[in-house]
């Protein structure tokens, strides 16, 4: 494999459907939004981004909304994703704004006991920046260009952010458009660090269709209609729009395999159908 020039206006993101659909890669001042009904695929897609980046030595900025960063921090090790290594390096760090739902009960709840149980503490303590309240909106953005400039990240590096549908719930549409119009000035134009973000399908249409005019690449996630209609659920992946830069122009039946992630699939229909008729016939 070529070894990437982190300084190159282009990368690939090593995730092979992505690979596929977009040859040249992806522009490295790039605001890119995954688009998808729940079960999809978004999260898992955007987390192998995010780990196969820290494997070829980037650093990324892991903005967690959605979730805790332990929750995460599991979600990578059931794909069987290692990412306490590059934690402990400081190539992979969080920003949280879930817990503060917690903070208060934090020393009494499940999820403390689990982060002592599982040693994680004082592995990932020093790279967590807590965001007390995410209805704050510049101060995540102001710590997403902290964690930037700390790391020097200047044409290498990306952003993740896990969701901007959950982010929606707490601010009005506006704000949130004005903010995310300033990160991918900041951070996209100004320092070339791709930022990637999720948004489910079905909510906040209005505030979706502000952000496709806002993001240079949109990728599609759905399930497969014809095999919805056999009551089969089969993943598809699609490249709506990268500017800058080619992409095929069609969907790709993927699945999802431990270790490697989002893969490329030329038989998953035939396979569940098996799977099916064996399971009737016993």
């Amino acid at each position: 494999m070529r070894k990437q020039n982190f300084f190159e206006g282009y990368f690939k993101v090593n995730v092979q459907v992505l690979d596929i659909l977009l040859p040249e890669g992806i522009p490295r001042n790039a605001f890119v939004t995954f688009e998808g009904e729940p079960g999809t695929g978004k999260g898992l897609i955007i987390r192998e981004i995010a780990y196969k980046a820290v494997k070829r030595g980037e650093n990324v900025v892991f903005v967690c909304i959605e979730d805790t960063p332990v929750s995460y921090i599991q979600k990578f090790s059931s794909m069987m994703w290692n990412v306490l290594p590059y934690i402990e390096k400081g190539l992979l760090v969080f920003i949280d704004c879930f817990s503060f739902q917690l903070r208060k009960r934090f020393e009494k709840s499940v999820i403390h006991k689990c982060i002592s149980q599982i040693n994680y503490s004082e592995k990932i303590k020093n790279k967590i920046v807590q965001v007390d309240d995410p209805r704050n909106i510049e101060k995540i953005l102001y710590e997403i260009e902290s964690m930037c400039e700390g790391k020097e990240m200047l044409g290498k590096g990306l952003v993740v952010i896990d969701s901007l549908t959950e982010l929606m719930s707490y601010l009005n549409k506006d704000i949130l458009m004005h903010n995310l119009k300033l990160l991918r000035a900041r951070i996209c134009k100004e320092r070339c660090i791709p930022v990637f973000s999720t948004l489910e399908l079905g909510m906040y249409n209005e505030f979706r269709n502000a952000l496709e005019g806002l993001s240079d690449g949109i990728i599609d996630l759905r399930f497969d209609p014809g095999a919805m209609n056999l009551g089969i659920l089969i993943r598809q992946v699609r490249v709506r729009r990268m500017g800058g830069v080619s992409h095929k122009p069609y969907w790709l039946t993927v699945e999802i395999k431990k270790g490697e992630g989002v893969v490329f699939s030329r038989d998953s229909l035939k396979k569940m159908k098996e799977e099916l008729s064996e399971l009737m016939g016993k």
